[in-house]
């Protein structure tokens, strides 16, 4: 009796200190930094002034990598619904910086940011970006959250 009273024992000490309690499912952020933006993301959610909102087309994708020659390059996929099919176009030749907190994106031959997007989190698998738009006098702040590939 005395050994099967220590055999579990040992198995409850076992048991309870094997369970993780840090271990919640949430991921935590990453530094970022441009080797951590480096990737295929899928746009997966959007809000408009803190209200949920639909993605914009049938599918959004960005791309950002490092060409041969060091160069951050970006590729943006926009889709469209046509016949209830939805069709991809591509977009090309646009670059990407890191600013600080700041994803920059713009055109080859354009000198200036076309985008200045603020990134409020980024992990292994999730980068939200915020951005302000004022139209009429009126702004407008998105937050965009995107699904790493």
């Amino acid at each position: 009796m005395k050994k099967l009273n220590l055999f579990l024992t040992l198995l409850l000490t076992i048991t309870l200190f094997s369970c993780r309690s840090d271990d919640d499912g949430t991921l935590e952020n990453i530094e970022i930094t441009e080797a951590n933006l480096i990737g295929t993301w899928d746009l997966t959610s959007g809000t408009e002034n803190g209200e949920s909102y639909e993605p914009f087309s049938c599918v959004y994708r960005m791309t950002l990598a490092t060409d041969a020659n060091g160069e951050n390059v970006a590729t943006f996929v926009e889709g469209y619904t046509e016949n209830g099919n939805c069709q991809e176009s591509t977009s090309v030749d646009y670059w990407w910086a890191l600013s600080g907190n700041n994803l920059n994106t713009g055109i080859e031959d354009i000198d200036t940011y076309d985008e200045s997007e603020e990134i409020i989190e980024l992990s292994s698998t999730t980068l939200r970006l915020r951005y302000t738009e004022e139209e009429e006098g009126i702004t407008y702040t998105y937050v965009d959250t995107y699904t790493k590939l």
